[in-house]
């Protein structure tokens, strides 16, 4: 028994025995879930010099209805999804706006035991309307390299929301292992790919963002047996070093001094102890990105910092 599992037992009561974390389906089975996340912002640029705060949530409820079982344990699932209701916080010159989509999802795809996404085929009405999480319009800037910058920072920003494409989404996860575990077992899962600087100036590479998942254990919680999963993100990197990686471009020519992004994220999963079927998720993280130009020596041209939490909840089903 290793030191945690001891602590575990000792101080929270968590049973310890190794288990096999596979969701089972039933056929028939319909669940409904409601999934909320809220980030908040704040905007510097040089030339404006006060932080400017903005705020979004977005909530929208899906649903699933397992359509058949496969001999390996995956279910073929109608994935529902409904509309997204966008609330954009009050700024200085509007009030707060709502906004809902129309998305009419609706997706037959296979999901494995594990929570992974086999196949997919869009019965979606067309036209079809695909979400657009709100991110900020980069005005004022004319720089390439700050352009270039942005697409990683919007990668980061969809993943702080949880909300959008299935694949930053919380609605299937947590991804589980395959083998069998105990608590405080760990396994991966790749959720992005951002810049980072290898030991070989000569090959930038982008790398593998990946969440590490904790098994903690299970618990007795109003009568009911819950399993519970902690997962994290942790990014560090600098964008600038990544650029500055090409042979064809140097700090003279790009004019970068450094681009630093960060985000990191936490999130806790309650699961049926029987079926593995996912009951709750809450979520809580914070990032930041700045943006050093040759020229501004002393402070940066454009900074962020953003914070937010996301939820998932299970309001229908067995």
């Amino acid at each position: 028994m290793s030191a945690w599992t001891l602590a575990a037992t000792l101080l929270f009561g968590v049973q310890t025995a190794p288990v096999i974390l596979e969701r089972t389906f039933k056929p028939g089975e319909r669940l409904e879930y409601e999934v909320r996340s809220h980030l908040i912002s704040e905007v510097r640029t040089f030339q404006l010099r006060t932080a400017i705060p903005e705020e979004v949530d977005l909530i929208y409820r899906f649903n699933l209805e397992v359509q058949s079982l496969k001999p390996d344990g995956s279910a073929v699932v109608l994935y529902k999804r409904p509309q997204l209701k966008i609330i954009e916080g009050e700024t200085f010159d509007s009030p707060p706006k709502e906004i809902v989509q129309k998305l009419g999802w609706q997706l037959q795809m296979t999901i494995s035991p594990i929570n992974e996404i086999l196949n997919l085929v869009d019965h979606t009405p067309k036209p079809t309307v695909k979400s657009q999480v709100p991110l900020r319009a980069q005005a004022g800037f004319g720089w390439e390299m700050a352009a270039f910058c942005m697409q990683f920072v919007d990668d980061v920003r969809r993943l702080s929301l949880y909300a959008g494409s299935l694949d930053s989404a919380l609605d299937f996860t947590p991804k589980l292992p395959l083998d069998e575990v105990e608590p405080g077992d760990t396994w991966h899962r790749t959720v992005s790919y951002q810049p980072r600087v290898s030991g070989n100036r000569d090959k930038p590479i982008v790398q593998r963002l990946d969440t590490q998942y904790r098994y903690l254990g299970t618990e007795t919680v109003g009568g009911r047996s819950i399993r519970k999963i902690e997962a994290k993100i942790e990014l560090e990197t600098d964008l600038a070093e990544y650029i500055h990686s090409f042979p064809e471009l140097d700090k003279e020519l790009t004019g970068l001094q450094k681009a630093p992004l960060s985000f990191h994220s936490t999130v806790l999963f309650e699961l049926d102890a029987k079926t593995n079927r996912t009951l709750s998720a809450k979520a809580e993280n914070r990032g930041s990105f700045s943006l050093w130009l040759e020229g501004l020596r002393g402070d940066s041209a454009y900074s962020e910092t953003f914070r937010g939490r996301a939820s998932m909840s299970l309001v229908k089903g067995p």
